[in-house]
Parts: structure tokens; sequence; C-alpha cells
């Protein structure tokens, strides 16, 4: 299985916000076996939105899309995923009574601003926020499965190990294998020069490196575990 990760938001576009919620979520994916192919972040405009999710779904299976669910006029993601979709944005009246229940739990009661936030495309489904009052977003865009999570890092993180996690079935055979190797006292052209056509790019079994506090890691992926621990022990 093959996904990719957006990120939405202009406050990750103009340094004033850190895009946190990528990483942390490429990890969970790569923990599952699946390759990341790609991250980006995309500011709050509909249209860079959809191409971005039109770009992502020709090519992975998943795709995990994170930000731009609240109750401001730049919270426009639902929008495009509905025009990614084609269908309509409606106003979904179970998302939107479970928002107010949220709020009035809270005891707030809901804006127009935040009742707006029960607004669903009308092909996609919705699951609860434990963690928050904006609703996850669940749907198809041609043939990839994606997820709308909130932006926060506890709602995201919640939201992923709530719904997103138990819906992954990745068959034991299409799971990837990561491993790693670790090395002290060389330099990272050192290193490379020593495993030379092993950091070939079009190797089934392919590296990655990089240096951390001195410390070259390799990285290591592999289509199965028995090809991926032989190329380790080369390493």
């Amino acid at each position: 299985m093959r996904a990719r990760v957006l990120s939405i938001g202009d406050e990750l576009l103009d340094g004033s916000s850190a895009d946190t919620n990528s990483s942390w979520i490429a990890a969970r994916l790569v923990e599952h076996g699946i390759q990341v192919l790609g991250i980006q972040v995309v500011p709050d405009v509909v249209e860079d939105i959809v191409d971005a999710m039109s770009v992502s779904v020709s090519d992975a299976d998943l795709l995990i899309v994170t930000g731009g669910l609240g109750p401001t006029p730049d919270d426009v993601t639902r929008e495009a995923m509905a025009v990614a979709m084609g269908c309509e944005l409606v106003q979904n009246p179970e998302a939107t009574s479970w928002v107010a229940q949220c709020l009035r739990e809270r005891g707030l009661e809901p804006t127009e601003g935040q009742l707006s936030m029960g607004c669903c495309p009308a092909a996609a489904a919705w699951a609860p926020n434990s963690a928050g009052t904006a609703p996850i977003l669940h749907g198809a865009v041609e043939e990839a499965h994606v997820w709308i999570l909130p932006g926060p890092p506890r709602e995201m993180r919640m939201g992923w190990h709530e719904q997103v996690a138990p819906s992954l079935h990745v068959d034991a055979a299409s799971r990837l294998w990561h491993g790693h190797v670790y090395s002290h006292g060389l330099i990272e052209a050192e290193a490379a020069d020593r495993l030379g056509e092993l950091l070939d790019r079009t190797n089934d079994t392919v590296l990655g490196t990089r240096m951390s506090h001195g410390i070259f890691i390799v990285s290591i992926t592999a289509a199965e575990e028995r090809a991926g621990r032989v190329v380790q022990e080369e390493v």
C-alpha cells in the first residue's frame, strides 16, 4: 500500500507554525508497513487543496489530510474534499447535532460558524472527534481512501488511533519491512564509499542515509523481511 500526506494551513507556509503532523503520520504509516510516497503542505485555498488531492491519488492508495476543519471562513478543507469527490457539500444532520451537543456539554451555545463544522461532502462519511468538536471525514477520491483529520496535534493523533489505524488492513505480503544500522566514528562521505552499490536507488531493497549527533544512520526498506535482513547484514 502506498500513501501520501497533506497538511493544510497558511500558518504552515509563513513560518508561524511548524508542520509536526506530517512527520508523525508518516512514522505511523511506516509502522503499518505502508510506503509513504510524499508529504505536501498546502495553503487554505480550495483550488490548491483540490489540485493537491488530485495529484496525490494518482499514485497513492491512501491519502491522509490534516487541517482546515475548524469553524472559521478559512477552514475550507471540507469544501475542497467535496469538489475532489465530485459531490455537493451538505449540512449533515447527525454531524451537526453531534457538534452542537459537544459544545453544549461545555456550556457553550453553538454559533452558526461552529455548526458549519457539521457540513460534509454528500458522498463522504463522518466520525466523531473525541478530542475536539470538528468531525473527522472519510471518503474516496478516484480509487484512493481519503481521511481528513483535524489540525491540532492532540485531535489529529486521537483521530488517527481511534478512526484511521483500525481501518488499515495491510496484507502481510504487501507490508514493507524497515530496518536501521547505526555507525559511530564515520563521516558521511566515508560511509557512503563503503556502502557503494548498495546505495543505488534502483535496487529492490532501498537504503537511505543521514547523520544525527555524530551517528551515521542507514535506513533499509525492503519488500520482505528476509531480503531486508540480508542487506542489513551486508551493511
